[in-house]
């Protein structure tokens, strides 16, 4: 799990408002090996599990916020 959050803090990928993942361009054009595939690719366009209480899911503006930094640096 650490890795994940180390690729989210250095912007390999975000979490859309829709909750929806997606990886940057430069990683899914990259050709590293299975474990860029296994730890990144295969998370792109992948939707995150939600808690079934809305108030314990991440918040759709902070999540805006994110992704905007996120296409920003990309």
């Amino acid at each position: 799990m650490a890795s994940e959050h180390a690729a989210f803090d250095r912007m390999f990928f975000a979490i859309r408002p829709d909750y929806v993942i997606e990886a940057r361009r430069s990683i899914l054009l990259e050709h590293d090996g299975p474990m860029l595939v296994v730890g990144l690719q295969q998370i792109h366009d992948k939707t995150i599990y939600l808690p079934r209480r809305v108030a314990q899911r991440p918040d759709p503006d902070r999540l805006q916020k994110r992704y905007e930094e996120f296409r920003r640096a990309s």
